[in-house]
């Protein structure tokens, strides 16, 4: 259940769970963990032949990503992973590059020379 407003409203969470995972998919392939919305909206339908629900994301998923404000950014609206989502999925790939376990004293300096920029 979610509160919106003075109301009370019903979530299906197996819906949410499922575009969840379907929005990972999507953006954690692309180089910046982002997308133009547009672009992002056709290769979901592209990929998953049904249309992802923009109102269910920028209502459920904050904690996943973000949706730039197209006068916030004078251009498209864009969608990302939050930086949190970001920083744990660079985590995860750099378990991977290191066959899943890396000294707790190295994982800083092992982060950092894979991303810093």
């Amino acid at each position: 259940m979610q509160i919106q407003g003075d109301e009370l409203v019903l979530v299906d969470r197996v819906q949410v769970d499922k575009l969840r995972e379907n929005i990972k998919f999507i953006l954690e392939k692309q180089p910046d963990y982002s997308m133009d919305l547009k672009e992002f909206l056709n290769a979901y339908c592209d990929h998953f032949h049904k249309e992802a629900d923009d109102t269910c994301i920028e209502r459920d998923l904050t904690d996943l990503v973000t949706i730039t404000n197209e006068k916030d950014t004078n251009g498209p609206r864009k969608i990302a992973l939050t930086p949190l989502y970001v920083f744990s999925v660079e985590i995860a790939q750099l378990l991977q590059d290191h066959k899943g376990s890396i000294l707790m004293t190295n994982v800083e300096t092992t982060y950092f020379e894979k991303y810093a920029t």
